[in-house]
């Protein structure tokens, strides 16, 4: 079956630029579904209040019609693809307080009856190959209803990770001006009782290692001297943003290897995390792939493959480039 392709010959990407644009709401219908969403929430007193609020803001005069324009105007400007281009990033890099927990979303994958090893050196294989169909375009567009749906967050599945700001967070990934194209990166980090080990999952020619060599490069991680008691820096992914923003600055300024070493992990495909426990149950399960709490996640990286001693796994994701239905 023969598909249409983009500039770069990658058909996964093929139909971004024929996509209808995210409609603007009218005013009328922003209004009409804030108070419908509200409503729920409010007193008769409030509610009463709040349509008097709304009613103002819609007047003719008011400042409703004012802005309701300004975002139109803006809607229509050439280069902005979306009313929502300078919202959405704001909504999801703006926010101050941490992530770990209040943004990241995980799922539990069904058990494969693997034993820990050997599942986490599946998963990442199965990684790898969706990246190389991914590079070259071989997964189709998804389609829904007969309409082909975006398949721009795919671009943020690999090597693509939050960088925390004082005032506003911004995203380090491939296919950006700043790196352009497809991830070259060659590792991932895998985290093991806090300790941080850069391992290379692609050759120099880009095939991937086998399932042997994967599984002797995790085992070898798992061997190695554990980390002291509160000593991985993965912890400060857990602060609050602005906090965590300056903490990254000190690393970086007390020591040229951290430099060296942060560039491992915000380059790295993905991380792999091994606990050395089994969850209690599926909800002991659900709040460790949720939050953990051992230092042994880098929660600003958008994928983190987490996989228990019993062998069971699952995902953590850093949402801000990624919704569910992606993942």
């Amino acid at each position: 079956m023969k598909t249409s392709q983009d500039a770069s010959g990658n058909a996964t990407f093929a139909q971004e630029d024929s996509l209808p644009r995210v409609p603007l709401p009218t005013l009328d219908a922003s209004c009409e579904r804030f108070l419908a969403w509200c409503s729920p929430l409010l007193t008769a007193d409030e509610r009463s209040a709040t349509e008097a609020e709304v009613a103002a803001f819609l007047r003719p005069t008011g400042p409703g019609r004012v802005l309701q324009a300004a975002l139109e105007d803006y809607d229509a400007t050439e280069g902005v693809h979306s009313w929502l281009d300078t919202f959405w990033p704001y909504r999801y890099l703006g926010r101050r307080d941490r992530i770990a927990l209040n943004a990241n979303f995980f799922f539990l994958f069904q058990d494969s009856g693997q034993a820990q090893v050997e599942r986490a050196a599946g998963l990442v294989a199965g990684a790898l190959d969706y990246k190389r169909q991914l590079d070259q375009g071989l997964i189709p567009p998804v389609v829904q209803r007969g309409a082909p749906q975006s398949m721009v967050q795919n671009k943020f599945l690999f090597s693509t990770t939050r960088i925390p700001g004082a005032q506003q967070d911004t995203v380090r990934a491939p296919y950006t001006e700043q790196w352009p194209g497809s991830s070259e990166a060659r590792h991932v980090v895998v985290f093991f009782r806090g300790g941080m080990f850069r391992l290379d999952v692609l050759g120099p020619d880009g095939v991937p290692h086998s399932l042997d060599d994967l599984q002797a490069g995790l085992r070898a991680v798992m061997k190695a001297d554990p980390a002291g008691p509160d000593t991985s820096a993965a912890h400060l992914t857990t602060m609050a943003r602005a906090e965590w923003a300056a903490a990254r600055e000190s690393l970086l300024a007390c020591h040229p290897r951290n430099a060296e070493a942060l560039d491992d992990v915000e380059t790295a495909l993905f991380c792999v995390a091994l606990e050395d426990f089994a969850p209690a149950d599926v909800q002991d399960a659900c709040d460790q792939l949720l939050y953990g709490d051992r230092g042994n996640r880098w929660f600003d990286k958008a994928v983190s493959f987490v996989v228990f001693a019993d062998g069971r796994a699952g995902i953590n994701v850093e949402h801000c480039e990624l919704d569910g239905t992606t993942i």
